[in-house]
């Protein structure tokens, strides 16, 4: 996957037939309030549907609204006792 520090640095991580051949993703991390990674939302695509730069742009777009949502903090408290969301 196109992740690591440089999909840190870009907001998002792509993958095209690293998981599943033939397919490509897309995905970006979820943060709480404090910047603490929560969790990811991702789409996953036929790869011949979606060229690199369709892909790169994607990932734009879901990076950059991923990053005006914050889930509250005290969310780590209910995973702690079992609860679900």
């Amino acid at each position: 996957m196109g992740g690591g520090r440089a999909g840190r640095a870009r907001g998002y991580a792509t993958s095209t037939g690293e998981r599943i051949e033939g397919a490509s993703a897309v995905a970006a991390v979820i943060r709480d309030e404090g910047g603490r990674a929560r969790g990811v939302m991702g789409l996953m695509m036929p790869a011949f549907r979606n060229p690199p730069e369709r892909l790169k742009h994607l990932g734009k777009v879901i990076g950059n609204q991923l990053s005006k949502l914050r889930l509250p903090e005290d969310m780590a408290s209910s995973e702690q006792s079992g609860d679900s969301i």
